[in-house]
């Protein structure tokens, strides 16, 4: 399996264009396989729910993970329910990457293309493609596509959307305040 023929793809998007919320649906089925509740001033930035979670703000039901950003670096930490804390470290402000570790292992999240590229890929120790984070050009609702390379067990499929969600964020929050609104 590669990029061009992933195990499973996933559409990342916004039910209307002032959510807050991203869902994440299986692309082929359209089934709701996470939720995740962004916010604004509060030490974590986004909880993510597994399926519908549930609509009251700030429910613990069927948590996955809880992503929290840094004010002054571009540091990332990520507390996975099943797996603990996760820190996502860049090795320099203008690589684009994102480094954790997660039993033992370094995963990298890249630039999948030159220095302007919106697509990302996470790799594993080893440099094998895990999953890519692709984002359209222009899209009403439609946030990015996740697409997995490999079939991964339920937590380091939890861990790979959990992440790349923060990757996602983070960009857009880049790109908010560089635009003016944030």
């Amino acid at each position: 399996m590669d990029a061009k023929n992933p195990w499973q793809t996933l559409d990342v998007r916004t039910p209307h264009c002032c959510s807050r919320r991203l869902q994440v649906t299986d692309a082929s089925t359209k089934t709701l396989l996470y939720n995740c509740v962004r916010k604004t001033f509060s030490r974590n930035d986004m909880t993510i729910h597994r399926g519908a979670g549930s609509s009251k703000e700030g429910s613990q039901d069927d948590v996955v993970g809880r992503v929290s950003f840094h004010c002054w670096s571009s540091s990332i930490d990520v507390e996975m329910v099943a797996k603990g804390p996760v820190q996502m470290k860049t090795p320099s402000y203008w690589s684009g990457s994102h480094r954790f570790v997660c039993e033992g292992a370094t995963w990298t999240w890249e630039r999948d293309g030159g220095f302007w590229s919106c697509d990302l890929r996470l790799l594993d120790e080893k440099g094998l493609l895990v999953a890519t984070l692709e984002r359209p050009t222009w899209s009403y609702s439609r946030v990015g596509t996740i697409k997995i390379a490999r079939k991964l067990s339920d937590e380091m499929l939890d861990l790979v959307v959990v992440t790349g969600l923060a990757k996602l964020e983070a960009k857009m929050r880049h790109e908010a305040a560089s635009a003016g609104g944030g």
